[in-house]
């Protein structure tokens, strides 16, 4: 029998290298990300594209249904000897995000150089080690739960700015009909 699995009640939109070599890592965080009910969509996994701009579409699309940003940032190319740089789409897809206000997190391998505003405007940046995600995983786990927790709490504070939002709306209307409502009285 299967372990119970919280339904995903959030969405983010994970954005990855999709490299033969980086896919168990994607793999690992998006289990790990539904573990925790958030809901991982990528281009390429879960829609595809035809084409380059099909895909910056689609992502656009994606993130703006989203609920956040997360990013994986591994070793795409080579930078220097202790410098990598990841799949760009790594970082146009965040920039999407935060174009969106989006809350962005960032997961990045040791040996990631991290620049641009991407990386800068992340509100976690967590190195990870792709040899040892599995003994690694607890401490993993700890930022997703923060992570979910946080959309959680902005997903409320919306709740309750609509709610504040309807009462003042509400509000307004039932003085105006005793107002006008008097005047007709009269």
């Amino acid at each position: 029998m299967r372990p119970y699995a919280r339904l995903p009640n959030h969405t983010a939109f994970l954005s990855a290298s999709l490299h033969y070599e980086d896919r168990p890592i994607v793999d690992f965080f998006r289990g790990l990300l539904f573990e925790y009910g958030i809901r991982p969509v990528t281009i390429g996994i879960d829609t595809y594209a035809a084409n380059n701009y099909e895909a910056a579409m689609l992502a656009e699309q994606q993130i703006k249904q989203a609920d956040c940003v997360v990013a994986i940032l591994t070793k795409r190319y080579r930078m220097d000897d202790a410098n990598y740089k990841p799949s760009e789409w790594t970082f146009e897809e965040p920039a999407i995000g935060l174009s969106a206000n989006k809350p962005l997190y960032a997961f990045y391998e040791d040996g990631i150089s991290l620049a641009g505003v991407s990386a800068t405007r992340a509100r976690y940046g967590i190195p990870f080690n792709r040899d040892k995600l599995k003994d690694d995983r607890a401490r993993l786990a700890e930022h997703v739960h923060k992570i979910q927790d946080e959309i959680a709490a902005i997903k409320s504070n919306g709740f309750w700015k609509a709610v504040g939002v309807g009462a003042v709306v509400m509000g307004g209307l039932y003085v105006l009909s005793k107002v006008f409502g008097e005047e007709k009285g009269k």
